[in-house]
């Protein structure tokens, strides 16, 4: 069995692979019952941390693309006549717009170069 996060009424839905020993350890700290109202103190602190390190991570400073987009990016702009702009450059979302918008004219381009005529020779 795996942990869910679940959000309210709607139907979204993640499944958190926990290892199973770090899977036992939380079920045990979140269905420990405790002798005093309210909930559980560990419990308690166990949440905000979660809730810390997931506002954290969406929180950070944005990836940046990988070496291999880089690269990819620099053959297209070369072949394509195309100036790189510095966002490409640094933000991974602007690369991948900037990879899905022109890589078709590139392909394109490179069988052209290559004569590669497709499945159908004229």
């Amino acid at each position: 069995m795996s942990f869910r996060l679940v959000y309210g009424d709607h139907e979204l839905s993640v499944e958190i692979p926990f290892e199973p020993h770090v899977e036992d350890r939380v079920l045990a700290l979140l269905s420990k019952k405790s002798d005093k109202p309210g909930p559980d103190r560990a419990a308690t602190e166990f949440i905000q941390g979660l809730v810390a390190i997931v506002t954290d991570m969406l929180e950070r400073a944005p990836m940046p693309p990988s070496d291999k987009q880089v690269q990819y990016a620099v053959q297209i702009a070369r072949t394509l006549n195309l100036e790189l702009p510095a966002e490409v450059l640094q933000l991974r979302e602007s690369m991948s717009a900037f990879l899905d918008e022109h890589s078709p004219e590139y392909r394109r381009r490179r069988s052209t170069e290559r004569g590669d005529l497709g499945p159908y020779p004229r």
